[in-house]
């Protein structure tokens, strides 16, 4: 630990962000008085091999002690300054970012084969990595893995729609936006643009990419990273459920699902090992049919707007409430005082 400590942190390897309302003379006094103290040392040279292109898909089956199954699918995928990174991150946003994400809605409210699913991307300074992770009972593994990929393969093929793509562009933006909403991250903005990027201008550059993405972009960057031969897959099994499923179990099914007709995806069709699985068991009427697309809206009579919507995926209630605030409705008096409320609001003050 000392080691390690004594290699990276170091003035040398240290960029400090300030966000503040104190004038640049003082900022810079009070900085020389702390940080100025820390002794310049030379930064040893770290040596980051590359690691070698992935020509087979992987399988890694832990079972521990654990008290839920856990799965996680990735793909290797783009270093933060490459041209497709804008891609991948809508890629993933559709793909797990949200309940109305396609993972989201197929394998957790339809076939209700999950507890919780969501997709990621990573894109740091080297490549990076895009999971999909799932948390959900064993019996469900095969079956859940074939609809991943079925959902990947759909989103190759058939692409998507303009209306996802706008909203994903809307859902990355305004996570942006409102990541903005407080000088601390403002600050780990700046920051981070700066050391992965080439300074804080590319933030704006970051945003505009993510505008220009085609659906045409989409399809072509999802065939190009979510390859089988690109696949790795992670299971956490719990060992008292003594589940039995191995690597060449998993395997069979990528490669299977690899081979599915395009028109076998498109109509929703299954296998007749899908069936031998058991899927028919877990299917169940759709449960879209128990509410419109945008729930049922009404006002109170004191101007407040419900929303109404009925989901039977899950035996909860749940409820928000929304008021329009943030940075983009305060000014230089008040600048901070929604963050405020939004921290006490629900300690009875």
């Amino acid at each position: 630990v000392f080691n390690f400590y004594d290699k990276y942190y170091t003035a040398q390897n240290m960029t400090l962000v300030l966000v503040s309302d104190v004038d640049e003379k003082t900022a810079k006094k009070y900085i020389e008085e702390t940080f100025g103290k820390i002794k310049h040392s030379q930064l040893k040279e770290n040596f980051v091999p590359v690691e070698p292109e992935q020509k087979a898909p992987k399988v890694v089956i832990l079972e521990k002690n654990f008290e839920g199954t856990y799965i996680s699918l990735g793909h290797h995928i783009t270093n933060f300054k490459d041209p497709d990174t804008a891609v991948i991150d809508i890629i993933y946003t559709i793909l797990g970012n949200g309940n109305d994400s396609r993972l989201n809605k197929k394998l957790f409210e339809e076939l209700q084969l999950v507890h919780m699913i969501y997709a990621e991307s990573y894109t740091p300074k080297d490549r990076g990595f895009g999971f999909i992770d799932a948390d959900l009972d064993s019996k469900n593994i095969k079956v859940a893995l074939r609809e991943i990929f079925k959902e990947i393969i759909k989103l190759q093929n058939d692409g998507i729609s303009s209306e996802e793509l706008e909203k994903a562009k809307t859902i990355i933006e305004g996570e942006f936006i409102y990541s903005e909403d407080t000088f601390q991250g403002i600050a780990r903005n700046l920051g981070y643009f700066e050391l992965i990027g080439d300074g804080c201008e590319t933030i704006e550059k970051y945003l505009e990419s993510i505008r220009e993405v085609s659906i045409e972009d989409v399809k072509r960057v999802a065939k190009k990273y979510l390859t089988l031969t690109n696949t790795t897959v992670g299971i956490l099994l719990p060992k008292k459920e003594k589940v039995k499923i191995t690597e060449d179990e998993i395997k069979k099914i990528l490669k299977e699902s690899q081979l599915t007709p395009a028109r076998m995806i498109r109509s929703g069709g299954l296998s007749p090992s899908l069936k031998r699985e058991g899927l028919f068991s877990v299917l169940t009427p759709p449960l879209f049919q128990e509410r419109g697309a945008g729930g049922e809206l009404f006002t109170l009579s004191n101007g407040i707007r419900i929303i109404l919507q009925k989901n039977t995926s899950t035996p909860s209630v749940n409820f928000r409430l929304a008021s329009l605030g943030g940075a983009l409705l305060e000014n230089e008096a008040n600048n901070g005082v929604f963050n405020f409320i939004s921290e006490v609001i629900d300690r009875g003050t």
